[in-house]
C-alpha cells in the first residue's frame, strides 16, 4: 500500500501537466492557477453554508432585516 501511495505522489505532478492549457501556459504561477480551479468550488461552497446557516439566526438587539 505504500508503494501504491509513493508512486501516485510521484506521479501526480506528471498528471496535472497533461491539462492541455496547464501545459501551454506553465509559467510561474500555473500552480497558483491550478490550486485556484480546485479551490474556487470549496470556497464558494463555505460561503454558501454561512449564508445559509446565518439565515437561520435571530437578527441582534437593534437590527432589523
Amino acid at each position: 500500500m505504500k508503494a501504491v501511495l509513493a508512486l501516485a505522489t510521484a506521479l501526480a505532478p506528471a498528471l496535472a501537466q497533461a491539462c492541455p492549457s496547464c501545459a501551454r501556459d506553465a509559467g510561474p504561477l500555473a500552480a497558483f492557477f491550478i490550486a485556484g480551479m480546485i479551490g474556487a468550488p470549496y470556497a464558494i461552497g463555505y460561503l454558501a453554508v454561512r449564508a445559509i446557516r446565518q439565515g437561520d439566526r435571530p437578527a441582534a438587539p437593534g437590527v432589523e432585516r
